[in-house]
């Protein structure tokens, strides 16, 4: 049965006194009450109610932000199928591959994809993504030799992409115990920034085992 008005009301006015009570989680129960998918969403995300979070953002369509939340909680399957329903086929086919190891089934969404020339991010990623699946399959030059031609076309990357291919990029060349290609992973993707340094560090004291020069040129200072 439809809710009338003045039952959409009740919950909204619920809504802003559990607000004000400092209860996100009940205020989120009531904003869903009240059909405000997108605000409760926002309200659950801050207090880590991911899959309630994941839950409204699906609702209300934005499918790549239900995908973000279950990420976060690592429900693998359905990101892959949330970045599936927001179109975004290269990130599904990664968290297949990398994420759950269904690397037959990864392949298989990349091979899905229009014949159409890709974008250099889809372009890019999608080498990783096979590269990540030869990494698993026993063929490690093969995986070498793809993952090196993803680093070849780096540059072509826009921005807003370049952190997570540079993410995937790093994690097939731990997948061959390459820290070469993984080197030359932040590398290519990384502009020197001082996020860059931080990932780069931390990746060098993991698999380096201790402290190392970053890789590429680093960022113009801004004074």
């Amino acid at each position: 049965m439809d809710m009338d008005g003045h039952e959409r009301e009740l919950w909204e006015s619920a809504a802003r006194c559990y607000v004000q009570a400092g209860e996100p989680l009940a205020a989120g129960r009531c904003l869903e009450r009240a059909g405000r998918d997108s605000e409760a969403a926002a309200l659950y995300e801050p207090a880590g109610a991911w899959r309630e979070a994941a839950r409204c953002h699906a609702r209300a369509g934005a499918h790549r932000a239900a995908a973000r939340c279950h990420e976060a909680v690592d429900a693998w399957v359905e990101a892959a199928q949330s970045y599936q329903r927001a179109g975004d086929t290269i990130e599904a086919a990664w968290l297949l591959a990398h994420a759950l190891g269904w690397h037959g089934n990864a392949l298989q969404l990349l091979a899905s994809r229009p014949g159409e020339a890709p974008a250099a991010d889809v372009a890019v990623g999608s080498d990783l993504v096979r590269a990540r699946c030869d990494a698993a399959s026993g063929r490690p030059r093969q995986a070498a030799r793809v993952l090196a031609a993803a680093l070849a076309s780096a540059g072509l990357v826009p921005e807003a992409a370049r952190t997570r291919l540079r993410t995937w990029a790093v994690a097939v060349a731990d997948a061959l115990a390459r820290p070469d290609l993984g080197a030359s992973a932040h590398a290519a993707f990384g502009r020197g920034s001082p996020d860059d340094v931080r990932v780069w560090e931390a990746w060098a004291q993991r698999v380096l085992g201790e402290s190392a020069p970053y890789p590429g040129s680093p960022a113009p200072s801004s004074q």
